[in-house]
């Protein structure tokens, strides 16, 4: 955001910082190599300053082919992009690089490995002018669940809705265990009783 606000003391020092915040923007936006010039003007008679900030947002940064930072083993860079939908060519968007990195998160936790996290960390520019997504990615174990009394698979669906993107820790297996033996209760069986080991 810009430093400034209507009828704020004018302070030059945050000239460039507004500057600086319009550029991130723009290159949020896909116009990475975008020049942000402030100007004031002031009146003497009111002592008001007015700040405009011109912008030469020159053309859109395009994709290039995304990089990872860390191991992907035992997935393939090519499985984890296929889930992304900002394909090399496209117009760079901070934003849809974000999400891309939540799907390739997704991917991750659908195949057990619920620890698993991608991250966009930085648009690193081509020569060319183009932008190159780099995800830090960290797999983490794939996570087994033994189970009495309730299928795998419907552990590892519950447990996987109840993460929704985050980080899987013990907090979301001691939450998922409270949850089912309330569920349990509430349908009358009051001596149920769910438990788990790690």
């Amino acid at each position: 955001a810009i430093p400034f606000a209507e009828g704020a003391v004018f302070r030059a020092d945050l000239l460039e910082e507004g500057a600086e915040a319009l550029k991130r923007r723009a290159a949020a936006e896909g116009y990475i190599a975008a020049e942000v010039t402030p100007e004031v003007s002031l009146d003497r008679e009111t002592f008001e300053a007015a700040v405009t900030y011109s912008i030469k947002a020159g053309k859109p940064a395009r994709v290039a082919r995304a990089l990872f930072d860390g191991e992907t083993a035992p997935f393939t860079p090519e499985l984890l992009l296929s889930k992304a939908r900002l394909d090399p060519g496209d117009r760079y968007r901070e934003s849809r690089a974000q999400r891309d990195a939540g799907r390739m998160t997704e991917v991750l936790h659908d195949r057990g490995h619920l620890q698993g996290i991608v991250e966009l960390i930085a648009a690193q520019l081509t020569d060319d002018g183009a932008v190159i997504p780099v995800y830090r990615i960290s797999v983490g174990p794939e996570i087994v669940f033994a189970t009495r009394g309730i299928s795998e698979k419907r552990v590892r669906r519950d447990l996987h809705e109840l993460v929704e993107g985050q980080t899987f820790d013990e907090d979301f297996v001691l939450q998922y265990v409270e949850d089912r033996e309330r569920a349990l209760q509430a349908k009358g069986y009051y001596r149920a009783l769910v438990d788990y080991e790690m």
